[in-house]
């Protein structure tokens, strides 16, 4: 197979082949002959070969990271003897696909709603938390609350006393996640932005404006 290459001039004695992303990269000085390289390449073949088809599996395998709880995580995918999909967050997020989907191609709209879960899933259990946490600061609450994938608000509070928490607060840090839900508590009371209604909120949380920044 005719490998391709991009040549790199530099002031240096000696010549190193690299890959990056995928493609064969070669530093030279810069009168070092195309027929020179071109043999050095054939001669380093298998080794280059064996490079990109890590690079192309390495790249097939892993997502975009991810935001989870204001930390950055690499995701991962993994192939065993299992009969269901399985995710686990721990210094990356590894989700683990039964064998038989190893030889088949993940489409990326799978990939997304497998992120979307996990949002979901991490979303669920903080807002769980904060609700019960600002519930008996406040003694307010909703008569239901739920997880939604919304992207125009971060929560909402319907006037039948229901509240909705976007998933996408599942990326920022635990106390942002505190702040939308008692934002959301604090509609119960004042459906409104009122003045009572920030003083309420302020009341519950001194620095709640610093904290509606990373919103922004």
């Amino acid at each position: 197979m005719k490998l391709t290459y991009k040549r790199e001039n530099a002031k240096i004695k000696n010549i190193y082949i690299k890959i990056v992303e995928g493609q064969v990269v070669v530093r030279c000085p810069a009168t070092t002959s195309k027929k020179y390289i071109e043999e050095l390449i054939e001669k380093k073949s298998e080794w280059i070969e064996q490079r990109i088809e890590a690079y192309k599996e390495t790249e097939e395998n892993n997502l975009e990271n991810i935001k989870i709880l204001g930390k950055q995580y690499g995701t991962k995918i993994n192939y065993k003897d299992i009969h269901k999909v399985e995710i686990n967050v721990d210094k990356q997020v590894e989700i683990s696909f039964p064998k038989e989907f190893k030889n088949k191609e993940i489409s990326k709209q799978m990939k997304n709603k497998i992120i979307d879960a996990i949002y979901k899933k991490v979303a669920y259990e903080e807002t769980k938390l904060a609700m019960d946490k600002y519930t008996q600061i406040t003694g307010l609450a909703p008569k239901e609350w739920r997880i939604r994938n919304i992207k125009t608000a971060w929560g909402t509070c319907s006037s039948n006393k229901n509240i909705t928490i976007s998933s996408n607060l599942a990326k920022f840090n635990r106390e942002t996640i505190e702040y939308v839900v008692l934002h959301e508590l604090s509609h119960l009371k004042h459906m409104n932005h009122s003045k009572a209604f920030w003083q309420m909120v302020e009341g519950h949380m001194p620095n709640y404006k610093e904290i509606r920044k990373q919103l922004k």
